[in-house]
């Protein structure tokens, strides 16, 4: 199993494409023996193929399933990446909440802010901030840090069922 998700990750990094169909049967086979680390990891590094691709839709679904299955789970590492994958495939107003959740989220449990870490996700930050205004943007960021860890993972897969 983990043979072939390496596969699929390095096939994903090399920019293959086609690799739909063998994602899905990835996650059928952990689906079907219960390992749901491993489902978490490969619908992940799915999700963020979707999003390579522009297929923001589909992305956002595997997204919040991603976090379903890791809170119910208890899988903190999975569920802050799927929360972040949320962030990037909702509406402004929506992200900046979220970004505030997910800062908080990540200062509660030792990790580093995603902003000290990718730049990518720096550029996303201020590109909410100037359609949001500052004003705006901090407000929700303040927010959404404020908000119980159930409260954010409840909140944003309502937005996402709304989308």
């Amino acid at each position: 199993r983990m043979a072939r998700s390496n596969q699929l990750l390095a096939a994903l990094k090399a920019g293959e494409v086609g690799l739909a169909e063998q994602y899905e049967e990835a996650l059928a086979e952990f689906d079907t023996i219960g390992d749901i680390e491993g489902w978490l990891t490969e619908a992940n590094n799915y999700a963020d193929l979707l999003l390579q691709g522009h297929n923001k839709t589909e992305a956002r679904a595997y997204f919040a399933e991603i976090v379903r299955r890791a809170h119910t789970h208890s899988q903190r590492r999975t569920l802050l990446q799927g929360l972040q994958g949320l962030a990037n495939v909702v509406p402004e107003a929506e992200a900046a909440w979220l970004t505030g959740a997910l800062d908080r989220l990540r200062l509660e449990w030792g990790l580093p802010l995603v902003s000290e870490v990718l730049g990518a996700e720096q550029v996303r930050r201020w590109n909410c901030e100037s359609v949001l205004g500052t004003a705006a943007w901090n407000a929700a960021m303040e927010a959404g840090a404020a908000l119980p860890d159930d409260t954010v993972v409840q909140r944003i897969l309502k937005v996402t069922e709304e989308l």
